[in-house]
């Protein structure tokens, strides 16, 4: 489903707990919030979902939101707010946001003109965000292709690749047990 927000998540959250019981949950909001809500507003229903996650015994990843079209500093101010929780709740944390910048700092986002003529549908631009300035990039060519150029050109394989790195350190913390 689309347009789902954090709003959404806290309405949801305690059902969805009690009913899968997860041993981990990624949290990844943002993209539809950035229009609806100010960064305050963000941080403290991402902070109330994580604390009912952990409070119910669920190791919580949380992930930065993708840079959207239009509204970078918006949503750099909700990357930080998701950085700044999971510091303070000590949850481990993808910087989704921060990696594709780094990755594509000048032409992430691929609502720009230069690609405008790629060919294919709105996924197939050969950056990080798709043709929609919102969702991540799929192009096929480099459809789960983990090297460097990669990593660089599909934001879903980057996404699916920061996560995956993430639950191995959690998998490498539990074999490691408590220090």
């Amino acid at each position: 489903e689309g347009r789902m927000t954090i709003d959404w998540a806290r309405e949801n959250v305690d059902r969805w707990l009690e009913t899968m019981n997860p041993e981990v949950a990624t949290l990844m909001f943002g993209s539809n919030d950035v229009d609806q809500m100010d960064p305050a507003a963000y941080a403290a229903k991402m902070r109330e979902v994580v604390r009912l996650c952990l409070d119910h015994g669920t190791i919580v990843v949380l992930s930065t939101m993708p840079p959207r079209a239009g509204r970078l500093e918006k949503c750099r101010q909700f990357a930080e707010a998701a950085r700044r929780i999971a510091r303070e709740e000590r949850v481990l944390l993808v910087d989704y946001f921060g990696e594709i910048l780094r990755r594509r700092p000048e032409d992430w986002d691929g609502s720009l003109p230069r690609f405008k003529s790629s060919p294919g549908d709105e996924y197939q631009v050969p950056t990080l965000i798709a043709r929609d300035g919102v969702h991540p990039s799929n192009p096929r060519a480099w459809l789960n292709d983990f090297s460097e150029t990669g990593l660089s050109r599909n934001g879903y394989t980057l996404r699916n690749y920061l996560t995956l790195r993430a639950c191995a350190e959690l998998i490498e913390a539990a074999r490691l047990g408590p220090r």
